[in-house]
């Protein structure tokens, strides 16, 4: 889900900040270990490497990605993950790069003990004006 000034919206404009909010789900009955979520941001936007440094201060729920390659945002967490004060979702920030329409791929999570066990989300599409 893609946020703009705490509304969710899919639709963004030119200077904004999007707070990208993804809902991990592991099953009790899954693989025990580390899992991996990638994300893949539509090509109008841009991962947020430093949020502190334009001013977001939000720490409950904010994940720093180990790896930020062009438009794939990986990030790792463990089968027990818990959520930040009952949050059921993490968070991390991205911007407008360029105007256009485009698809929002699925984000995947994968074990990383299992790589056969993935699990993907729905695509969208987003616009930017």
């Amino acid at each position: 889900q893609y946020y703009v000034d705490g509304q969710q919206v899919n639709h963004f404009s030119a200077g904004d900040i999007i707070e990208v909010r993804l809902y991990p789900q592991i099953s009790v009955d899954s693989v025990d270990g580390y899992y991996q979520i990638t994300d893949i941001l539509p090509s109008g936007l841009k991962g947020v490497t430093r949020p502190y440094s334009i001013g977001i201060r939000s720490w409950c729920g904010l994940r720093y990605p180990y790896e930020i390659n062009d438009q794939k945002i990986k990030f790792g967490m463990n089968k027990n993950w818990q959520p930040c004060k009952g949050l059921n979702y993490f968070k991390y920030y991205a911007r407008v790069a360029a105007l256009g329409e485009y698809r929002a791929e699925p984000v995947t999570i994968q074990s990383s003990n299992s790589p056969s066990i993935i699990n993907y989300s729905k695509a969208d599409s987003v616009q930017i004006k």
